[in-house]
């Protein structure tokens, strides 16, 4: 078990890691050059992701046999101390929820409304904001108030770690309830304007309109980003039936889904956006690249 879970650190998570981490540098350094909404929400959407990988580490190392040695019976009790940590965790987790969204949102306005675009996403800083701060902060504030900590299931030999509240503070929604339910929400909104975006697409072949493709790029970057999702929904909830051994659910399967969630949307970026992909991993992978956003390179025409 031990060997896999390093093979998953190693091999897996910590690459795809660094290479998002990459990502989100390269679009900060350069936000005057990508400022559409578009890469907006790819860049707050990286931050999240990179953030929720981090804090997700909690999981693994209360875990080792180090912290079961020297720490556990420190930490194995509920205290107000932790509660800020398992408000940040949940918010990122809710958080991660809403990119592929933001993204369906983003793409269906610029297929369906091109002219509005720009004063729509004119404000892009606080649509995207509220998203991810004002509408997670509904379901998790909660947390603020009911004290956690790194509580020990089971026993020493068997027993795994992890950073629970208090669940006889019963104000508010369960966590994993509203979790569900906001989840189910998210992707039902994310399925519609995608659907749409799709619809737009083949309106547009069958009436032989082209789209730029840039913008074409961008509508099948925001559809994989959002099956990435569903996928990880159905592992999770393959994971709920307890087809395989606790233990390993809990340090194996659960750390790799998780990371896939939080990481993949980085690849999905680098392999669907060019203009991306050059900024981040140089340009080993040629291609074409004269036709850009007008966000990044705007078009001179000369009349001559």
């Amino acid at each position: 078990m031990y060997t896999l879970e390093a093979f998953d650190i190693i091999f897996f998570s910590c690459p795809l890691f660094f290479l998002y981490s990459k990502l989100v540098i390269s679009l900060w350094k350069r936000r005057k050059d990508f400022f559409s909404a578009f890469y907006r929400i790819v860049l707050f959407g990286g931050i999240v992701d990179c953030s929720s990988f981090l804090l997700y580490l909690n999981l693994r190392l209360p875990n080792t046999n180090f912290y079961f040695d020297h720490f556990l019976d420190y930490f194995n009790h509920y205290s107000f101390w932790w509660s800020p940590l398992k408000f940040v965790i949940y918010q990122f987790i809710f958080m991660g929820h809403t990119t592929s969204l933001l993204m369906a949102v983003n793409r269906v306005t610029s297929l369906y409304l091109p002219l509005h675009y720009d004063h729509i996403w004119q404000k892009h800083s606080l649509i995207i904001g509220a998203s991810y701060l004002v509408i997670p902060t509904t379901m998790t504030w909660q947390l603020l108030f009911k004290p956690a900590g790194f509580i020990l299931m089971g026993n020493r030999t068997s027993g795994l770690v992890t950073l629970e509240y208090d669940h006889s503070y019963t104000f508010g929604p369960h966590m994993s309830t509203a979790l569900v339910w906001y989840t189910m929400l998210i992707a039902l909104l994310t399925l519609t304007f995608n659907l749409m975006c799709a619809i737009k697409m083949i309106m547009y072949r069958f009436k032989h309109k082209a789209l730029t493709k840039n913008n074409s790029r961008m509508v099948l970057c925001a559809m994989i980003v959002f099956l990435n999702e569903v996928m990880v929904m159905f592992s999770q909830v393959i994971v709920l039936q307890q087809f395989l051994d606790k233990t390993f659910t809990m340090r194996v399967v659960i750390p790799f889904i998780f990371d896939i969630h939080c990481l993949m949307p980085g690849v999905i970026v680098l392999c669907t956006v060019p203009q991306l992909r050059e900024v981040t991993v140089g340009a080993f992978l040629r291609e074409d690249l004269t036709e850009k956003s007008i966000s990044v390179t705007p078009a001179v025409v000369i009349a001559k």
